[in-house]
């Protein structure tokens, strides 16, 4: 699976964790967070779910210009 930006796995983790109480699960949400915004930086740099992402890839994606969560 190659995710995009926007999909809706994205819109379903996004959707999932602000339906939530932040302060009562915080380290649950800390862990989600991370796992959102590997999947984005997946999106970004076009590798696949099962592939890791290299560090060049990765800094390709921070100078892109911010999208908003």
């Amino acid at each position: 699976m190659s995710p995009r930006r926007g999909d809706e796995v994205e819109a379903w983790i996004k959707r999932t964790r602000d339906s939530y109480d932040r302060f009562r699960w915080a380290d649950s949400w800390d862990a989600l967070d991370d796992l959102l915004d590997d999947y984005r930086l997946h999106a970004d740099t076009g590798t696949p779910l099962d592939q890791f992402v290299s560090m060049t890839q990765e800094s390709l994606v921070e100078r892109m210009e911010p999208i908003a969560c």
